[in-house]
């Protein structure tokens, strides 16, 4: 490699390590939305998961991101302590 891709390569990942921060930013607000709508389906004496609305989190992955994007909705629907 040359130094000129050394830097470009540099550039990218500086740009992915943000991305990366960017994303769990957004995983924290959305586990905190979640534990808020947990909440508020227990006081209002429902269950604590909504599994119609795990399931379109699934398919809305899948749908935007292919197939493989399943295992993702996975991982973030367990961090923000889903059932599925």
């Amino acid at each position: 490699m040359t130094a000129t891709t050394d830097v470009g390569l540099a550039d990218l990942r500086d740009r992915m390590a943000h991305l990366d921060m960017q994303i769990i930013e957004l995983v924290r607000e959305r586990i905190a939305l979640s534990d808020e709508v947990r909440s508020i389906r227990l006081d209002a004496g429902d269950t604590r998961a909504d599994l119609s609305a795990e399931r379109t989190t699934f398919r809305t992955y899948r749908t935007k991101l292919g197939l493989h994007a399943t295992g993702l909705a996975r991982s973030l629907l367990v961090l923000c302590g889903g059932t599925l």
